[in-house]
């Protein structure tokens, strides 16, 4: 019985250390769409890295939902640099692809601007790669 029991405590220990020892936040990005929310009680929000290969292209997507308050900043970020930033209106979309040098991106919104973040937006935004 002993043995028994001792079988399942191994069992359970290597499959909870599989469970919760999952990919690091620090892991390596891969090339899975990325998306972002930005709810009305947040300032900003950050997706996880997506990985652009040479010869890639990025998609970036990013919507400013016509019942959002403000206006909302995004900026991208390449491998943990910011490297480019812009502003969207109310009810506006941005759709835009681009050929960009091999890298990690990520894309950032914040509520208003990055200077002066408020509450009351609600927006998304996606990274995809072709």
């Amino acid at each position: 019985m002993k043995k028994v029991l001792l079988s399942f405590a191994f069992v359970g220990t290597l499959l909870g250390a599989g469970l919760f020892n999952g990919p690091s936040a620090f892991a390596a990005a891969d090339s899975s769409p990325k998306g972002v929310d930005l709810s009305s009680d947040q300032t900003t929000d950050t997706s996880s890295r997506i990985k652009l290969s040479s010869g890639q292209q990025l998609n970036i997507f990013v919507a400013n939902y016509w019942y959002s308050n403000h206006q909302i900043q995004y900026s991208i970020f390449k491998d943990g640099n910011e490297y480019v930033t812009n502003l969207v209106d109310r009810n506006g979309i941005v759709n835009t692809w681009h050929s960009w040098a091999a890298g990690e991106y990520s894309i950032r919104l914040y509520c208003n601007t990055q200077a002066n973040r408020l509450t009351g937006c609600q927006a998304g935004a996606k990274l995809t790669v072709k």
